[in-house]
């Protein structure tokens, strides 16, 4: 039994995490060590190597050269090895810097010769060493993850139990845990994301990744920059193998949630329609996000509309924004669409469908001599598209499949698509300046939209953050909806 710092009360952990070991082999890297290079066949092989953490996260590494190598050495640095799998050794075990991670590289005229290189990655241990372990994945992260978003357990890291500190997910049949920390001393914050289970590398790799652009997707914020992939072992406490450090993209932060279960409590409280707290979650589900993290994970295509939206969110030039969400709408609806075509198509039925184009592209032929090549390719392929909807229709009917129901403004809005995306707006470019606020209110009724797609093609039932209307709050507008949606 253990009190939570947050509120004194006390509270039995279903999860008990260490994280001190994580933390000091992170810190290692920082740190400047001495290794003997291995890499038989290239100059650099036996040479005395130094590695030491950048500020900007690159990892420098310099190579003390036995001899002084010409000029052509300079020209065509790869001679040296760079874009072969570079083996350290030392007495704390070998590190490998992999050679398609080399960004860029320095050689000096002097005496020593040095071969300077920077690195976006370095792991302890060979890639075989992290296969079929229990895995953890460390970030660094900007701002705190407000778990409460989520269906949570409690979790004991240290001496204290937090109540909503960790979330479990299961991607591709395999179980992990998701859990932050925030060092009291230093102020640092952490993401974890432990295996359950053994994985193999690559496995915990992608299923990782999906996690967190998930959580990147219900919080608006995608924690990247710095990942540190740990092998760990549990004996009373857990210490790190080996790791991993891949330096990614920067992180987008927006905090724009998708949800506020504490405020849209309030909220429907004070509209005293409190009844309907009885027929919806507060929380998004273990199940529900671990289906969303299945479909990132397996689904290539939504994993892109997903990162859209995220790149949306953090633009600051609202024509931009607005072209980015039509985007991602665009690439979304046409995903839902190819899955029920059968549903949506003018003709369902296919061997009709056939039928009647085939008669049509029989008449087509008996008149060809009279029409040019490029004439009669237009006609069939028109031919070709007459069982598909309209664009308009392509883009309202899956929000119909998922239960959605479209205001007149929203298709007025879906309508504005192709402006934004060929970077245009709905209005002249003499308006535009007068029409700030409109354009920034659509962007945002965009953004809903698709968030609320997204959301009911995952089998979402619930709350969400209407951005919308808390535009038309902030600016004093008149409110057209609710500043909480249930969908």
């Amino acid at each position: 039994m253990e009190k939570s710092p947050s509120d004194g009360k006390t509270i039995d952990a279903a999860y008990i995490k260490s994280v001190d070991w994580s933390i000091e082999a992170i810190e290692s890297l920082h740190e400047e060590y001495a290794y003997k290079v291995k890499l038989p066949g290239f100059p650099i092989d036996k040479a005395i190597a130094t590695t030491i953490k950048e500020p900007n996260g690159e990892v420098c590494c310099k190579f003390f050269l036995e001899k002084l190598h010409d000029h052509t050495f300079n020209q065509n640095p790869e001679k040296f090895g760079i874009h072969e799998n570079i083996i350290l050794e030392s007495s704390r075990k070998n590190f490998l810097i992999k050679g398609n991670s080399i960004s860029k590289i320095t050689l000096n005229i002097g005496e020593p010769q040095v071969l300077t290189t920077y690195s976006k990655r370095i792991q302890k241990g060979l890639d075989e060493d992290f296969d079929n372990n229990i895995l953890r994945l460390v970030i660094p992260i900007e701002e705190k993850i407000d778990l409460g978003l989520f269906e949570y357990k409690s979790v004991k890291i240290n001496q204290w139990t937090k109540g909503a500190g960790l979330i479990d997910i299961k991607v591709k049949g395999k179980n992990y845990h998701l859990f932050t920390y925030e060092n009291d001393d230093t102020k640092k914050k952490y993401c974890f994301i432990d295996g359950v289970e053994q994985n193999l590398f690559i496995e915990f790799k992608k299923n990782t990744k999906a996690i967190i652009l998930g959580l990147g997707f219900i919080t608006g914020n995608l924690y990247q920059k710095e990942y540190y992939y740990q092998v760990i072992q549990h004996d009373n406490v857990t210490f790190v193998e080996n790791i991993s450090f891949e330096l990614q993209e920067k992180s987008i932060i927006s905090n724009s949630a998708l949800f506020n279960p504490f405020r849209f409590k309030e909220y429907v409280t004070k509209l005293g329609h409190e009844h309907v707290l009885q027929n919806i979650p507060l929380r998004l589900s273990t199940e529900l996000f671990s289906k969303l993290c299945e479909i990132l994970c397996t689904n290539e295509t939504i994993a892109r509309c997903t990162l859209l939206i995220l790149e949306g969110n953090q633009s600051k030039f609202i024509l931009l924004r607005a072209s980015i969400y039509s985007l991602a709408l665009e690439t979304l609806t046409n995903v839902i669409y190819e899955e029920n075509k059968d549903k949506i198509n003018p003709i369902a039925d296919k061997k009709l469908a056939s039928k009647i184009f085939s008669k049509m592209k029989d008449v087509l032929n008996e008149y060809s001599e009279f029409l040019s090549d490029s004439s009669k390719n237009t006609l069939e392929s028109k031919i070709n598209d007459m069982n598909k909807p309209t664009n308009s229709k392509k883009l309202s009917i899956p929000f119909e499949l998922v239960g959605i129901k479209l205001k007149k403004e929203d298709l007025e809005i879906l309508n504005h698509r192709n402006k934004f995306l060929h970077g245009t707006s709905p209005f002249g470019e003499k308006e535009l300046s007068e029409k700030e606020r409109e354009i920034v209110y659509i962007t945002k009724r965009f953004h809903f939209m698709i968030n609320c797609l997204l959301l009911k093609y995952v089998g979402y039932r619930g709350h969400i953050v209407n951005y919308s209307a808390w535009h038309q709050l902030n600016e004093k507008e008149k409110i057209t909806d609710h500043l909480y949606q249930i969908i």
